[in-house]
């Protein structure tokens, strides 16, 4: 989600993005939140930390590159993204979730 945000709202120089922490991360669409929505955010987090800490000689390079990420870590990301989708969507998925997944979709193929 955040990443699509980045793509629409920040700059580039040359094909990099450029993240300014006044334009892209203080402007970010945060949905309004309950204390549910909240710990189940907390406890998604924790399952990716968790999953993540099972590998503790691997790096964020070797976790992350798709053709070779552990399946829990994946799994622990698609239930995160799913559960974020749902906060956006609020029954139809807007242009930026729609974006946002597709790129989800792209970098946790598998």
């Amino acid at each position: 989600m955040h990443v699509a945000w980045l793509r629409e709202i920040g700059g580039r120089l040359k094909s990099d993005f450029q993240y300014s922490p006044g334009i892209v991360y203080n402007t970010f669409p945060w949905p309004d939140l309950d204390d549910k929505a909240k710990a189940k955010l907390d406890a998604l987090g924790q399952a990716i930390l968790d999953a993540r800490a099972a590998f503790p000689d691997a790096t964020l390079a070797d976790l992350y590159d798709p053709d070779t990420m552990p399946p829990a870590l994946r799994k622990a990301h698609r239930e995160n993204d799913r559960a974020v989708d749902r906060l956006y969507r609020g029954g139809k998925r807007s242009a930026l979730t729609a974006s946002a997944w597709s790129i989800s979709s792209c970098c946790m193929r598998g």
